[in-house]
């Protein structure tokens, strides 16, 4: 009887004593704001932002709702005042790096996300460079938060 007591309070005491992970479930504060792209490479080779993506924004939301307000310009070239082009939908952390996004549309696409600081972070991903080439490119484009 007093073995099994024994054994009863160890098991108590190491369930109890784990990683305390309620203060962040899921990690995903480090995602959650607003950001703007800074750079972007293709298989490693700087490609430039189109003159208006630097007013471009992104919004992740902690209810895992996100939104893309991108500008275009217009026929004189300068940036138009008002986003052009909006995406929604949802997201995700599935690993340490992993994250899936899935637009208005139901089309789900997964990129690795690393964070270089609590204001700055790396996402990478491979697309065809369009549909009729088989030819895979690696995109990787880094974002600075603005609030």
């Amino acid at each position: 009887m007093r073995n099994n007591f024994i054994l009863i309070l160890l098991s108590t005491l190491l369930l109890s004593c784990g990683n305390d992970d309620s203060s962040n479930p899921n990690n995903t504060v480090n995602l959650v704001g607003q950001w703007k792209i800074t750079q972007r490479t293709i298989d490693g080779n700087e490609n430039p932002l189109g003159e208006c993506e630097p007013f471009s924004t992104y919004t992740y939301i902690e209810n895992g709702t996100y939104s893309e307000l991108h500008y275009t310009a217009d026929a004189n070239t300068e940036c138009l005042d008002n986003p052009s082009i909006e995406f929604n939908g949802t997201w995700q952390k599935n690993s340490e790096t992993s994250y899936s996004f899935t637009n208005s549309n139901d089309e789900t696409s997964e990129f690795l996300i690393e964070f270089n600081s609590n204001n700055s972070f790396t996402k990478t991903f491979s697309t065809l460079s369009n549909p009729n080439d088989p030819i895979i490119q690696t995109i990787t484009e880094k974002f600075i938060r603005i609030e």
